[in-house]
Formats: C-alpha cells, structure tokens, sequence
C-alpha cells in the first residue's frame, strides 16, 4: 500500500491493494492496484481456484457470531486466511469426538459445518449436518447432507430399539397427482417389526402417514433428508 500511495495517491474508499498480474513478490507499482475489502476477497478466491483446478472457494465471513472475514473455505473441507501478509491454509486439529477442528481468530470452531454454512447457509433450528460416509476425516462438501435431529419419540424402531423414523413433516407438493394411487404400506424388510397401520404408500414413491406426505427416510442413518 505504501508504493500505491506515494506514487498514485491515497484512496479512502479502497484501502486494500491488489497484484495484477497474481505475483505477491511484484510490488512494481504497475503491478499494484487498489481495491475495496470485497473486492481484494473475491481477488484471492480467484487466485485459489486458479492455483486449485476444479476446488470452489467462499468466504467464510460471519461464523458463530464471530468475525472471520479474512479466511476462504474450499468445497473440498480447507480453510486458508490471509490475515497475515501471505496466504495460509490452516491445519485442523481433531477433536475428543474425532471432527476436525479449525482455529480462526483465536476461537475453535468445527470443520464441516464452517464447509456446509459458507455453501449452503445457516443450519435451521431441528436440523444437524452429518457425513454421508460416516468419516468424520473427509470435510468435503460432497460428503455433508442437512437432517433432522433424531428424536426418541418415533416409530416405527429397528430390532434393537434404534430410531429409524423421525420428526417427519409434510412436504408441499408442486406437482399434479390427480392419478396417484394409495395402498396400506407394507414391507420385507428385516429391520422394521412392522409398519403402522396408518402408514400408505403410492406409486409415486410417496409415503403418508395419518393423511400427512412425509419426507424421504434414510433407513440406514435414521435421518429424514432436508431435500
């Protein structure tokens, strides 16, 4: 910023600096250029996918009510900052419960929903973000899906008592299903005791429950998916 000031004059409007031609090491005035704070930010994202073929960067800004405007999160789970004068990628800690853990601005926060809120947004109030796999060490956005807490009380339960059902709500439909067909739900599966009886099932792949349309069930997870 010194050479940018001296040289072409203070802007007060835009008090960040940027290198044209990508080079940190080219503090050439020709090679200087201010810039805005979004505007250096978007600048570096661009760098990053520049450098990183096929990876996508956002900003991670606002997080847990805490300010981290200088640090980019990739879909593929790496966070870089650039609070300092070069740019950083960040080593994640792991945790007692096995999630990564990244340090930002002297506070802890957990890896994949910093991934999953830069992408996606907020986390509603009733939803969790777990990983598809199961594998805690792969942050990427691919592997991360929004459910719905499990709750205990559901039906129907596995032979174990495990939860397979939860918090279903209605789904609005968009569609026209003026010839959908409904019948008593039934089904072959091992892991279920048996299906209630106000449960129906179409041939449209939807099922209801006591007049309601409910969400898709992973059976596997127990999870109903945020779709």
């Amino acid at each position: 910023m010194t050479v940018l000031d001296t040289f072409v004059g203070i802007d007060l409007g835009k008090r960040e600096a940027i290198f044209v031609n990508g080079d940190i090491t080219d503090t050439k005035l020709a090679n200087l250029k201010h810039a805005t704070f979004e505007e250096k930010r978007q600048y570096l994202i661009q760098q990053l996918e520049l450098q990183n073929p096929g990876e996508t960067f956002k900003a991670v800004d606002n997080y847990d009510n805490c300010c981290h405007s200088k640090h980019l999160v990739s879909d593929q789970g790496r966070v870089f900052s650039y609070a300092k004068t070069t740019m950083t990628l960040l080593k994640p800690q792991i945790a007692l419960n096995e999630h990564a853990i990244i340090r930002m601005n002297e506070h802890s926060h957990t890896l994949y929903k910093i991934v999953y809120v830069a992408f996606k947004g907020p986390i509603q109030p009733r939803y969790k973000v777990v990983h598809k796999d199961g594998d805690k060490a792969n942050n990427k956005l691919s592997n991360l899906i929004c459910v719905l807490k499990v709750s205990s009380q559901c039906m129907p339960t596995a032979r174990d008592g495990s939860t397979l059902y939860d918090l279903l709500e209605a789904l609005p439909s968009k569609e026209d299903y003026d010839k959908e067909q409904w019948k008593h739900a039934k089904t072959g599966s091992l892991l279920i005791k048996e299906l209630p009886s106000d449960y129906m099932a179409s041939n449209l792949g939807r099922i209801k429950v006591n007049g309601s349309i409910k969400r898709q069930c992973g059976f596997g997870q127990g999870y109903i998916i945020n779709q």
